[in-house]
């Protein structure tokens, strides 16, 4: 991390770009990122989704996160 830090709305246009983001308070045990559906997936829109170890699952962000300044890119 380069200490760069956003609010939300960066994050997730980072993230609609195709770029995991995270937050500081996350302590780099997981990250966020869109799922584009591909023509077999049965959802039919992009969700965001968290990364944590081997496991994938569709997140709902809470307040706190969505008004956080303290999101990075994970490289």
């Amino acid at each position: 991390m380069d200490n760069t830090t956003f609010n939300f709305s960066e994050a997730l246009t980072l993230a609609k770009a195709g770029k995991s983001v995270a937050r500081v308070a996350f302590r780099d045990a997981c990250y966020i990122a869109v799922q584009f559906p591909s023509i077999n997936s049965m959802n039919t829109l992009p969700y965001l989704k968290m990364v944590k170890g081997p496991d994938t699952f569709p997140v709902d962000l809470s307040c706190e996160s969505l008004f956080a300044e303290d999101w990075y890119e994970v490289l």
